[in-house]
């Protein structure tokens, strides 16, 4: 127990792989080393922010696949934190402009003025980060591995998921008009 408890403080022998659904069109990969901080306590909690006198954090991330969904880009991105500061994911890809999905607290002023996350809550009812896997390595140098396919149909990756997930949306979105037209009549 103490063995992990230390693997997972000093992210030496623990790797984690996270997905997570963002708006816009990040690049195919990339890196994005910066330092991080947490701000003040608000009602909302605390928000962890970019600043130079933080502690240094590195995130790798590749873009998956790229959507277009009720005329808004959507990319589902696979995230590696190499450190382990709090909210690092959410907070490097927001800082890079690529905020996640329902992710209120890291959008910026801008995303909030032109209100561009209001049809979300139709499709999304929640933060879309997904811890994906993990592997560990024990002290004798033997891996474990552990995937989530929480939600996941027999055979789909989480790639699949997210389009079924928009698909199936649009198609209820397209029967309840259906049912409306129908009513009105």
């Amino acid at each position: 127990e103490a063995h992990l408890t230390k693997a997972f403080a000093s992210h030496e022998s623990v790797d984690k792989t996270y997905l997570a659904l963002v708006h816009g069109s990040p690049p195919d990969r990339g890196e994005i080393s910066c330092s991080l901080r947490q701000s003040g306590a608000s009602s909302a909690g605390h928000k962890t922010v970019v600043c130079d006198n933080g502690k240094w954090a590195l995130t790798k991330f590749e873009t998956v696949e790229r959507f277009l969904h009720a005329g808004a880009e959507y990319s589902l991105v696979r995230a590696v934190p190499v450190t382990g500061r709090q909210h690092q994911i959410r907070a490097h890809l927001a800082h890079l402009g690529f905020p996640l999905v329902k992710d209120l607290r890291y959008y910026n002023q801008e995303w909030k003025r032109q209100s561009q996350y209001d049809h979300i809550s139709d499709w999304c009812t929640r933060l879309f980060l997904h811890a994906h896997n993990i592997v560990l390595t024990d002290r004798q140098g033997n891996r474990f591995e552990a995937v989530s396919y929480t939600h996941l149909r027999a055979h789909e990756t989480p790639e699949h998921l997210v389009c079924r997930l928009l698909l199936e949306k649009k198609k209820k979105t397209r029967n309840t008009r259906k049912k409306r037209k129908k009513a009105k009549r």
